[in-house]
């Protein structure tokens, strides 16, 4: 794969083109008005428009009655009280990414009060997170300044 290849990304079900050179096992993918950062191995090859690898299905979906969320969609809160500032921003990735390719549309991440480095650090990360509307402390009663709202894109 290079360079402006047309790919398939199977777990988002959606086609995308490659905008920077594959490195360390990693390509940038244009998806619609989305840029994102995908491993090769979740890449396909696109033949004449069709996946190469793989076979387009309709996936059946699940519904958890409890709060209307597929069952295999992430949880909407993510606690990374403890962790270091590289430990918690590799989480705080994963857990977006996750959020965002389900379909979830808010999320809030537990960090913590502490001397605010952590939250600091998170909250510049959202700032360069294309999918991220908004964020914000929660209220008082859900954690406050310990507590990030996230507002994520359709």
């Amino acid at each position: 794969m290079k360079l402006g290849d047309e790919v398939y990304l199977p777990h988002l079900g959606k086609k995308g083109r490659i905008v920077t050179d594959p490195s360390k096992g990693r390509v940038r993918v244009e998806v619609g008005s989305v840029t994102i950062v995908a491993k090769l191995d979740d890449v396909e090859g696109v033949v004449a428009g069709v996946p190469k690898q793989h076979t387009l299905k309709q996936e059946k979906q699940f519904i958890n009655t409890d709060n209307n969320l597929p069952f295999n969609s992430p949880p909407s809160e993510l606690d990374i009280h403890g962790l270091t500032i590289e430990e918690g921003l590799n989480e705080v990735d994963r857990f977006l990414d996750k959020s965002f390719r389900s379909g979830l549309n808010k999320c809030k991440v537990v960090h913590g009060k502490g001397e605010g480095k952590l939250r600091q650090a998170i909250r510049d990360r959202l700032k360069n997170i294309s999918y991220v509307e908004d964020y914000y402390n929660a209220p008082d009663n859900d954690g406050g300044s310990g507590v990030t709202l996230i507002i994520l894109s359709d």
